[in-house]
């Protein structure tokens, strides 16, 4: 069976899922630098994410329903994340930091939730099948995967 782009970007909700057991188990320990160092891995994760599904998932869907409704709420949700990770940086203290990279990972989930139940079923309901597959073809390729038929 063929991958489609919606089972593509779930399949990384996954590993992002683990990543945030890890933080949560580790934060509580670590140092001011540590958690600035964690934050920025995760940042790096997740920009990646938002960019491809901005640029290929929810550009494909907006072709089709417009760009409002679920689509313009994740391009949001998108930027409400992004601007909380800019403040990581600036934090002074291990709390500030702490509580900073606990919001995002709160932030993500719920997001990561939403697409869930609303974006990845709508992209299923108004992409045919031939696109979704050639938007996986799309995400594997900058992924930089090998997807077998």
């Amino acid at each position: 069976m063929a991958m489609n782009i919606a089972s593509a970007l779930l399949a990384e909700h996954g590993v992002f899922y683990a990543q945030f057991d890890y933080l949560e188990r580790t934060l509580p320990t670590a140092s001011l630098e540590e958690i600035k160092l964690l934050g920025g891995m995760l940042e790096s994760a997740l920009e990646g994410h938002a960019d491809l599904e901005d640029d290929v998932l929810i550009a494909a869907v907006e072709e089709r329903v417009g760009k409002e409704g679920v689509t313009a709420a994740m391009r949001d949700e998108h930027n409400e994340i992004r601007q909380l990770v800019s403040r990581l940086p600036y934090a002074k203290t291990a709390d500030e930091a702490r509580e900073i990279l606990l919001n995002i990972i709160e932030m993500a989930r719920s997001h990561f939730a939403k697409e869930e139940e609303a974006l990845f079923p709508l992209a299923e309901q108004v992409l045919p099948a031939d696109e979704s597959r050639r938007l996986a073809d799309k995400w594997a390729e900058h992924r930089r995967v090998r997807i077998e038929a």
